[in-house]
């Protein structure tokens, strides 16, 4: 009788271990997609970022700088 009550509880036992490895495993594999995911949009973000600082028209006059923040300002 103890040893069949001690198979049950083995036997549950180790359900349960194969229950948390794989909440486990699944919440490990999402983190790391979050992470990836996160880190492309801030290479994205830096990629759109640096393309417009590099598109910019370099103005050398202070006359020429006051009117593209009037008209950049409207």
């Amino acid at each position: 009788m103890i040893g069949l009550l001690l198979g049950k509880f083995k036997l549950y036992a180790a359900a349960l271990g194969a229950v948390v490895v794989a909440v486990g495993w699944a919440f490990l594999k999402g983190r790391r997609g979050a992470i990836k995911e996160a880190e492309w949009k801030r290479l994205t973000e830096y990629k759109d970022t640096r393309k417009r600082m590099d598109d910019v028209e370099i103005v050398t006059d202070a006359d020429d700088a006051r009117e593209w923040l009037r008209q950049r300002s409207e």
